[in-house]
């Protein structure tokens, strides 16, 4: 993002953010391990990182790239997959028969679906309709189906939620 790359590893708790400003010398600028559970996968949305983490998303603001902050988690109830927002809403799927829709601010849970029992992967909201797929490999549920996610169309266009530099920055 801009001359800031963040890093979270599979496999490893935690996160970092480098200065990439001269790629040929890159800077860490902060890291941060908070506990022991493993990352996922990770996802940037605004200033915050989104670590799918075994049983949770632990959230952390970069927006001062020199000092990340824990701004809290999300309780999904399983290993959160592949994350997705729109809106101001988080959508992933916890492996265990559900999506999970959460405040991409206050990052409480809104909503819980159910895709007729299925373990999902992926979520891709699309408009006013939810992509679902995967199941996993071999399984006989493997497989997509799209999902109505609301009655009335998708009538908000695309947003800039958040750029580096910033307005009247330096350097």
């Amino acid at each position: 993002l801009g001359n800031i790359l963040t890093g979270s590893g599979t496999e490893a708790p935690g996160v970092a953010v480098y200065d990439i400003s001269d790629p040929i010398n890159p800077v860490l600028l902060d890291s941060r391990v908070d506990g022991t559970n493993l990352n996922y996968t990770a996802l940037i949305y605004g200033s915050r990182i989104y670590n799918c983490e075994r049983a949770q998303i632990r959230v952390y603001d970069f927006s001062n790239p020199n000092n990340i902050q824990l701004i809290g988690s999300v309780a999904t109830g399983g290993t959160p997959r592949y994350l997705v927002f729109k809106d101001g809403k988080g959508y992933c799927a916890p492996g265990n028969n559900t999506i999970k829709v959460f405040d991409a601010n206050t990052l409480t849970v809104t909503q819980t679906i159910n895709p007729d029992g299925q373990v999902m992967d992926f979520v891709y909201p699309l408009g006013n309709m939810l992509l679902v797929a995967g199941g996993g490999s071999g399984t006989a549920t493997n497989g997509a189906r799209f999902m109505a996610l609301q009655q009335a169309p998708d009538t908000t266009g695309p947003a800039v939620v958040y750029g580096l530099p910033t307005n009247n920055a330096v350097n």
